[in-house]
């Protein structure tokens, strides 16, 4: 999506804003017993109506190439970029299975070496079976805790970094305000760790998140409003392709706008080294300089679509790392 269809598209759901809000309150309420869904929403995320904010969703914010690309194409447009995280969730059985997971324990620096560009790996935490620990109570080996110490990160590399919000409030107040089609398992929290329970064994005490197949439609209802898009990657996992597929159906269906969906690169190739762009770039980490030394996108970059914006900073961003 090009910056003037971004720019059009924002324009016309402000302006049926009214009818936007009204159709999914009404649907919320009808189809989850959400008395009023917009309610919840702004008192997490309010929306600024004087500008337009470009979203990038991860569990923990971290200055890998993703992120820092996603600033610098935000701020190329002229626009906010922010950053939104997920610290309740938690570490999959197998953390190979998620690189990006694994990637938060053991952080991947990228560098120019002797033979290119090259990946050196710190373990930033020491604990060892990581299975179903919840990210914000995994310790790291400073003493502080893991989305503590990437945020220093973001600020060693921003020193005025983007806005972050956190979603696991959020889906948390959407599933204890739901008293209909509610999830048939939820995660709970066991000290450190969480575990899949019944939706029948669950409240506010026990910590409770909601799963991804669940709460996938309300996390782009974000996103309809026209205040803010999301810079989002084409999935490869089927399964998540199919949450977005059918919540992105379901809300044209409702109100008869699509979320505003920014793509973005999956992964980037240069010189033959392939990043898979949760790389945290080396010299990122010695300050806002850094970005001086990237070359600017051409004119016709800027007014492209946000997918060639992103996959010049990112190509940038590895090849001066």
């Amino acid at each position: 999506m090009k910056r003037d269809q971004v720019e059009r598209e924002a324009a016309t759901r402000r302006c049926a804003q009214v009818e936007i809000r009204s159709s999914i309150n009404a649907f919320c309420a009808k189809e989850f017993g959400i008395k009023d869904f917009f309610v919840i929403a702004d008192k997490y995320f309010p929306e600024q109506m004087d500008g337009f904010q470009i979203c990038l969703v991860r569990q923990i914010p971290t200055p890998n190439v993703e992120h820092l690309a996603t600033y610098l194409s935000a701020k190329a447009w002229g626009l906010e970029p922010v950053y939104m995280s997920l610290t309740r969730d938690s570490f999959p059985q197998q953390a190979a299975e998620n690189p990006y997971k694994k990637s938060l324990v053991n952080s991947p620096r990228m560098f120019h070496g002797r033979n290119g560009i090259s990946v050196q790996f710190e373990r930033i935490s020491q604990e060892g079976a990581l299975q179903n620990i919840i990210f914000s109570d995994l310790g790291t080996k400073c003493g502080r805790k893991l989305p503590e110490v990437h945020w220093e990160l973001m600020e060693m590399a921003i020193p005025n970094p983007p806005q972050k919000l956190e979603l696991s409030s959020f889906f948390q107040e959407l599933l204890l305000s739901s008293s209909k089609n509610l999830p048939h398992s939820v995660f709970v929290r066991q000290g450190r760790r969480e575990k899949m329970s019944s939706y029948y064994g669950y409240s506010e005490a026990n910590d409770p998140r909601p799963p991804a197949a669940w709460y996938y439609f309300f996390y782009l209802l974000l996103f309809v409003s026209g205040y803010r898009g999301l810079a989002s990657t084409v999935d490869e996992d089927p399964e998540v392709v199919e949450w977005f597929r059918e919540s992105n159906q379901k809300i044209k269906d409702i109100c008869g706008f699509l979320p505003l969906i920014l793509d973005t690169p999956l992964k980037v190739e240069v010189d033959g080294f392939c990043s898979k762009l949760n790389e945290i770039p080396r010299k990122a980490l010695g300050g806002n300089g850094f970005f001086k030394s990237l070359s600017a996108p051409s004119q016709a970059t800027i007014d492209g679509c946000f997918f060639g914006l992103m996959n010049h900073y990112e190509k940038e961003l590895i090849a001066q790392s």
